[in-house]
This record gives structure tokens, sequence and C-alpha cells, in this order.
């Protein structure tokens, strides 16, 4: 892991652990469940929205890191027999012991 994806792990962590906070703070504060449905309802879509993105954000790095190398490989694979000649362990063969 690099130092965003530290700093992301942090955020993210650190916005669950104020979700929580949240939640058992309204849940104790308030007088009425009614009450505490109104603050949740209205905190709630921010909620979803937020940790949702956040797997996002996840796959959307590992899907970058895939793409580098695979690239990558394919830029050593074009430079592969670039001489003219071909490696003796790519060559073909009909049988296994034809030279």
């Amino acid at each position: 892991m690099d130092g965003t994806e530290i700093a992301a792990v942090i955020i993210g962590l650190g916005f669950l652990a104020l979700v929580g906070f949240m939640f058992v703070y309204t849940l104790q504060n308030m007088k009425t469940v009614n009450d505490f449905l109104i603050v949740w309802s209205a905190v709630g879509p921010i909620v979803g929205v937020v940790i949702g993105s956040m797997p996002a954000y996840f796959f959307r790095s590992m899907a970058k890191a895939a793409d580098d190398r695979a690239y990558q490989m394919a830029k050593d694979m074009a430079h592969m027999g670039s001489d003219g000649k071909v490696p003796p362990s790519t060559t073909l063969s009909a049988c296994p012991s034809d030279p």
C-alpha cells in the first residue's frame, strides 16, 4: 500500500467511526424513537452514498493497477524477438521430443 491508499483507509475508518458515534449518540439522547428516526432519515442517505463510494474507490485503484501491469506486460512482449530471432523457448514443434 502506498501513502494515498493508507490515507484513504484511515479516512474511511474514521468516517465509519463517526457514523457509529452519531448512531449511538442519537439513540441515547433522543427522547422518542420518532426523534431518532427523524435524525437518521436526514443523515442516512448521505451516509449511504459515502459508504457506497468507498468500495468504488478501492475497486477503481485495483483496476488501475491491473491496467498498468497489463500495459507493462504488453510493452515487454513487444520487445521480445525484436532482433528478428525467436527465442528457443517460444518455438513450436509437432512433437515434444522434436528439436
